[in-house]
């Protein structure tokens, strides 16, 4: 899955300062599953954020949201 269109996402880390990255179209996009094991996700975020500028630490630890209608398979 890829996005369809430019993206700014803003990081919702609320113990960090936050910040706004820049993600073209074409970019990796992983579905995230429901916490409860359901087999449909409840959304997607980027697969490797750090590739736009997000440090080691917050793309280990945080999910960068990606809008549903921005995803293509």
């Amino acid at each position: 899955m890829k996005t369809n269109r430019d993206l700014n996402i803003t990081s919702g880390l609320a113990c960090h300062p936050q910040y706004t990255i820049h993600v073209p179209m074409g970019a990796a996009v992983i579905p995230v599953p429901h916490n409860g094991g359901l087999k449909t996700p409840t959304g997607y975020a980027l697969d490797k954020p750090q590739e736009f500028g997000v440090n080691y630490h917050d793309a280990k630890h945080y999910y960068f949201w990606v809008p549903a209608d921005a995803v293509t398979q």
